[in-house]
């Protein structure tokens, strides 16, 4: 009988792209793990893998077998959630990818309580503004933000939770200039995003572009630009829920608060459709029921 655990290592294999990277996955030695590989292509009768010092592609067999390959190990996921979901207390690692700017708040805020409610789960956070491979690195779920697409069509998401978008500013640049319509932007400098464009929405479905003084500083990181707009460098755009600390301590200003300059979606992304499990499930429901009741 073909051993379904010798499946999923070559599909792994497949995403990780060396046995190496499959046996510190694992935790098992190189060594098994081409053994598990070998027996298993003896056992189908062909070869699945190019092996070279360098580099392991599939073979057409192998590239063949792939899909079915995952189909197991999906099914053999779901038998594990489905016993997870068993159990009267939720455990395990959940690896989770974030922002800097949302980590911030989960590690002040959300983490306490969610590992208070569940003690046998703890948690790995990444953060970061890149869009990572959830898969090939091992990723349970990621909090992303975005008012665009995502780049892959694949992955699983969910709405969260929105938050308006307002310009902010520090007080002694606001100090320096009277603005008091969209148009007076003009002579102000925006803290920008590598390939955005500030929108200004007049009615509830068209947004129009704004033009802003020449931008000095650009960045893709909503923290880092409210340091910059807080040093006096420019406008910047940004979540209510961000700034609001800060306009509190008289540190930021909102510019034009009664305009429309659109909303900030936060959502949490799964690499599969298939059942997650639980440990993933309670920390997805407790993260939304902290932002539904969250206030700033």
């Amino acid at each position: 009988m073909i051993d379904a655990n010798s499946l999923i290592l070559f599909m792994k294999i497949a995403d990780l792209g060396s046995f190496s990277a499959v046996a510190k996955d694992q935790k098992l030695a190189k060594s098994i793990v081409s053994q598990r590989i070998s027996a298993l292509e003896a056992q189908l009768n062909v070869r699945l893998l190019n092996r070279t010092t360098r580099k392991v592609s599939l073979t057409e067999d192998g590239f063949n077998l792939l899909p079915m390959a995952r189909s197991i190990a999906e099914s053999l996921s779901d038998v594990l959630a489905y016993s997870d979901q068993r159990e009267t207390e939720p455990s395990g690692h959940i690896r989770v990818t974030s922002p800097h700017d949302i980590g911030y708040l989960l590690t002040q805020k959300f983490l306490p309580e969610f590992l208070a409610a569940h003690p046998r789960i703890d948690v790995e956070l990444m953060f970061t503004s890149q869009y990572l491979d959830l898969v090939q690195e091992n990723v349970d779920l990621a909090i992303r933000a975005s008012s665009q697409s995502f780049p892959d069509s694949s992955l699983v998401r969910r709405l969260v939770y929105s938050s308006r978008l307002c310009l902010y500013a520090s007080p002694r640049l606001k100090a320096h200039e009277k603005i008091s319509a969209v148009e007076d932007l003009k002579r102000w400098p925006l803290i920008e995003r590598p390939g955005w464009q500030l929108m200004h929405y007049s009615d509830a479905s068209r947004g129009h572009p704004v033009k802003t003084s020449s931008a000095r500083i650009f960045c893709n990181d909503m923290y880092a630009a409210m340091l910059a707009a807080k040093a006096g460098q420019g406008l910047a755009l940004l979540p209510v829920f961000l700034a609001h600390p800060e306009v509190r301590s008289h540190t930021l200003v909102p510019i034009l608060a009664d305009e429309n300059f659109g909303q900030g979606s936060f959502y949490v992304v799964y690499p599969s459709r298939r059942q997650l499990a639980r440990k993933t499930k309670v920390f997805t429901e407790h993260l939304e029921q902290f932002l539904a009741n969250f206030t700033p």
